[in-house]
Parts: structure tokens; C-alpha cells; sequence
């Protein structure tokens, strides 16, 4: 039978569950199949406002460019959702003084396609928060534990008053994260909190700190992940890591396994690691050249020691569809087609680099310092 194209007048590729099932656990609804939710176009965003795509049929075909004089700030982050007409739309996030946040809807068009918005404020963490009601919602976080959010598609940003959370304090927060269906949420050292209403308004969920769990409280959560129901964060001091996951961000968090028994601390990928992706019930982290990998939606881990080509990792994302690109620091691109069991370089010679770098020319100078990377597929999934 033909794959269904909408459920309840709700497109295919807006779909997050069924009845209360995640989308990435569903084969098929009413007799019709799910349909593929690969990608058609991988963005990487690096180092003094550098911007490479590609086509998702050849991860080997990279185009890079300056997208803005960005003096000599980086992005730090991207994400894929829509803008208030309801199109594809990319937002990436930086540490420039006068354009934090910048979007674009097609940034296969070059420099020119980028659109500036000053919020005065470094962003370190970006989600495309989903419609509510007729709102395009989108939320970052960045230095000093400050949060921002835009009900129009991203054209213009609010800061959201999160001073008064319980505990929270002005270290930074590095991401945040939704399922899609208005519930989202963020860490700050070992305390996670959670918004049922699209970001606009948060509380503490739980402090890891706390009984039972008795996380060490120099420990802080770095990067988060939702998928297939279940919500997924990192935490990470000198010497320790841990994944806990829950169905629910006020529910039961457990501590993740590896390789069957309980995490020790030091058998998943070291304090490193930087980010965390999640695609169809795989997760992945990357530190180094390794990579810790769990097809069970965060449950069960096994980790991998030189499974990358090249070290140095910036961001890790996959499309749920078993492709998975990696970007590093060193202008390196590595790839996985096989849902992250297996890496290699990519190959062929890339625009203004060789086939071992990707490089953005500009000037004298060429910009190779890869930071982040996403493709047009709407997370979560």
C-alpha cells in the first residue's frame, strides 16, 4: 500500500506521534506506510561566518562561502524548521556582536540569502519549537543562562525571563531541545527544566543531584536529545559522563547502560564531547575519534574507539533515515550511511579545499573550522 501523505490534515513531515506513539516508532497507519524522512540538502556552519551544503544525494559535493563579515566570530549553531509562512527556513546561531541570529530559507543561494537579527546576546542553543495555534516558534539559549523566542518564524526575537527558575544560576546553557509537541527542555549544571507551552514558560523538572540518583553536583548537562519518546541528556565533569533518559521530563530518569550493565561514568564518551544527535531512536555522541552509539532511543550504549576517520568533532546530526555527517573542527566531513555504524571521510575535492578539507575562501585567508551541521529534516524524530 502507498505511503499515507497526511493523517488527520496533518502533513507526513509534520507528524510527531499517532495516538500517543512517536513517529519513529510507527511502520505503518491505517494500512499506509511511512514514508522515508531522509534529507535533501545537509548545511554546515563553521568558523568567521563560513557556510557549506550539499545535496543529500552526494555528501561528497560540498559548496562553501562567507555567508557575512563576521570579523572573527563563529557560529555555534543550526537548525532546520519554518518561518511564519509556514516554508523551510535554517537559523543559525553566533557569537557576533551584531548578528546572533541569522536565517535563511535557501542557503544554497550564497551570501546574499542571509537575513540579520541583533538580539545583543550570544546564542549557543536553537529549536524550532513547532506551530502554536498560528505561531512559528522558535526558542535559543546562550551565554549567562538567557533564553530568546520568536512567535513569527524567527524574524524577530523576544528574550524570555528565566531568572527566577529554581536554582538557576548565569552559566551558560548549550542547548535545548522539543518533541515536537510543545514540550521542551534545557539543563543548567545538574538540573533540568522543562516548558509544556512552546518555551514560553518553564520550571524545574528534576535535579540530578538529588535522591536516588545522586549525580556528582560538579557535573553539568551539556547537550540534550529527544527521540522516539524519549528525552535523553548528557552530563559530563573531568573524569565523568553519564546519559539518563526519561519518557517524561517530570517522570522517572534512569541512568543509561552500556553495553548492558550500568554506566560506570567513564565507558561512554568522555567530558569532550560537545553534542549530542538523535534521529529514529539512534543517538550519537563524538569525542575524539570515538563515538558512543545507542539504537535503543538512549537506553543501551556501546562505545567505539577510532570509529571516526578524524578526530577534532564539533556537531554530529542524522537525517532518520540511517544518515548521519559529521562536522570537525579541522575542516573534516565524516559520514555514516548505515545509521552511525560505520564512518568515512568524505571524498572528492570540495569547494576551495582538497578531499581532506572543506574550506570558505575569502580573501587571503580560507576558513576551515567546521562547528555545526543539519539537514532540512524537522526534528524531533
Amino acid at each position: 500500500m502507498a505511503d499515507y501523505v497526511k493523517i488527520d490534515g496533518v502533513a507526513a513531515a509534520d507528524i510527531v506521534k499517532v495516538d500517543g506513539v512517536a513517529v519513529g516508532s510507527i511502520t505503518k497507519v491505517g494500512g499506509c506506510t511511512k514514508p522515508a524522512s531522509g534529507a535533501t540538502v545537509w548545511c554546515i556552519a563553521g568558523q568567521d561566518g563560513g557556510v557549506a551544503t550539499a545535496a543529500a544525494s552526494d555528501l561528497n559535493d560540498w559548496t562553501g562561502y562567507v555567508s557575512a563579515d563576521m570579523s572573527t566570530q563563529d557560529y555555534i549553531c543550526i537548525a532546520f524548521g519554518k518561518n511564519d509562512s509556514g516554508n523551510p527556513l535554517w537559523v543559525v546561531g553566533s557569537q557576533n556582536a551584531l548578528k546572533e541570529i541569522r536565517y535563511s530559507t535557501d542557503p544554497t543561494a550564497g551570501v546574499d540569502a542571509w537575513t540579520d537579527v541583533n538580539i545583543d546576546h550570544q546564542i549557543r542553543g536553537l529549536s524550532y519549537a513547532g506551530l502554536d495555534g498560528t505561531d512559528q516558534v522558535w526558542v535559543g539559549v546562550g551565554a549567562s543562562g538567557r533564553m530568546w523566542r520568536s512567535t513569527d518564524g524567527a524574524a524577530n526575537w523576544t528574550e524570555v525571563d528565566i531568572s527566577g527558575l529554581a536554582n538557576k544560576t548565569s552559566l551558560q546553557i548549550d542547548e535545548i531541545v522539543t518533541d515536537g509537541s510543545g514540550n521542551m527542555i534545557f539543563g543548567q549544571d545538574t538540573r533540568i527544566y522543562h516548558s509544556t507551552d512552546h518555551g514560553e514558560s518553564w520550571a524545574q523538572a528534576i535535579d540530578l543531584s538529588d535522591s536516588p540518583h545522586s549525580v556528582d553536583s560538579a557535573a553539568n548537562i551539556h547537550t540534550c536529545a529527544y527521540t522516539n519518546g524519549k528525552w535523553l541528556v548528557f552530563l559530563r565533569k573531568s573524569g565523568l559522563t553519564n546519559v539518563f533518559y526519561a519518557s517524561s521530563p517530570t517522570g522517572t530518569w534512569a541512568l543509561c547502560t552500556v553495553d548492558g550493565n550500568a554506566a560506570s561514568g567513564t565507558d561512554l564518551c568522555n567530558a569532550g564531547a560537545r553534542r549530542m544527535g538523535a534521529a529514529n531512536g539512534t543517538a550519537i555522541i563524538v569525542v575524539g575519534k570515538h563515538v558512543s552509539r545507542s539504537t535503543n532511543s538512549g537506553v543501551d550504549w556501546t562505545y567505539t574507539e577510532d570509529a571516526l576517520p578524524h578526530g577534532d568533532p564539533r556537531d554530529v546530526y542524522g537525517d532518520g533515515n540511517d544518515n548521519w555527517v559529521v562536522a570537525h573542527d579541522s575542516g573534516r566531513v565524516s559520514i555514516s550511511t548505515d545509521d552511525g555504524a560505520n564512518w568515512a571521510e568524505q571524498s572528492g575535492v570540495q569547494d576551495g579545499g582538497s578531499n581532506t578539507n572543506l574550506r570558505f575562501p575569502t580573501g587571503g585567508s580560507n576558513i576551515e573550522d567546521l562547528d555545526a551541521v543539519a539537514c532540512d529534516v524537522i526534528l524531533p524524530i
